[in-house]
């Protein structure tokens, strides 16, 4: 950082600071009023020593004028130099610690922060619940000659929260995840800490592909087929040992799928 002071004649100068900003040079320059003895004298104005005789009452009043405005002009020079100063040491001291920094890396931060909304920016919405879920309606389904018990969930709240919050999935125990189209479909696993088995089918009720869903995973594992309408989750490996996979037909005690629990969807 470098500073400069011009003298642009009587009672004026010009002081510009000078420094590195960003990988840049960069510089502010502003006029400051010489003070000689406190006061500050405009051009062509001489006032004699004191208050004494000889000082013409206007003449008084004058100076006391000048010394009002010098001392408003002094001081918002000042503030302005300072300003300044402190300007161009704060972003040499940035570019600083960006440099110390590896490439592509940024400063690792002493502690995690909490995020604080900003006010009159809306939060991303949450749709899940954050507590398990109770009540759900149940259905009969058949699996070649199994035949399994398994929640329905077909609302939003009901999709979006399905096993969170729970601690365990028994054998037995399985979730039906009902939509009203055919589309790529994408499981995930937050707030659930145990593994599970996805099986993804078809509108037909046609399972084409069986996944399996880590403990807390929130990258999800998507669908190979884009023609998913229905998401059938179980405990681990248990669809597998009881011979089921992708080709398995699954119908509910009341017919197919589609037909039998299609109405309930309420997400496309």
């Amino acid at each position: 950082m470098a500073t400069e002071t011009r003298f642009n004649g009587v009672g004026t100068e010009d002081v510009a600071i000078s420094g590195p900003v960003g990988g840049r040079q960069a510089a502010c320059r502003f006029p400051i009023r010489l003070l000689v003895g406190g006061l500050a004298f405009p051009r062509g104005i001489r006032l004699g020593p004191g208050e004494g005789p000889g000082l013409s009452r206007g003449l008084r009043e004058r100076r006391k004028s000048i010394e009002r405005r010098a001392s408003r002009h002094h001081d918002a020079a000042v503030n302005r130099f300072l300003v300044c100063l402190a300007a161009i040491w704060l972003a040499g001291c940035s570019r600083d610690a960006a440099s110390s920094s590896p490439t592509g890396t940024s400063p690792v931060a002493e502690s995690p922060k909490a995020v604080v909304p900003t006010p009159g920016v809306a939060a991303e919405p949450t749709f899940y619940q954050s507590q398990a879920l109770t009540g759900l309606p149940r259905v009969r389904l058949l699996l070649g000659k199994l035949d399994l018990q398994a929640e329905v969930c077909s609302s939003l709240t009901q999709i979006a929260t399905g096993l969170m919050h729970r601690t365990s999935i028994g054998t037995n125990d399985a979730m039906l995840f009902v939509f009203g189209g055919a589309r790529e479909r994408s499981f995930y696993m937050r707030n659930v800490p145990f593994d599970i088995d996805a099986a993804y089918i078809d509108p037909e009720g046609v399972i084409t592909e069986v996944v399996r869903l880590r403990a807390r995973d929130e990258v999800g594992v998507p669908s190979k087929s884009q023609r998913v309408q229905f998401v059938l989750e179980t405990a681990p490996d248990f669809l597998k040992g009881h011979g089921i996979g992708p080709g398995t037909l699954i119908m509910s005690e009341r017919g197919p799928l589609l037909e039998s629990l299609g109405r309930m969807a309420q997400l496309p």
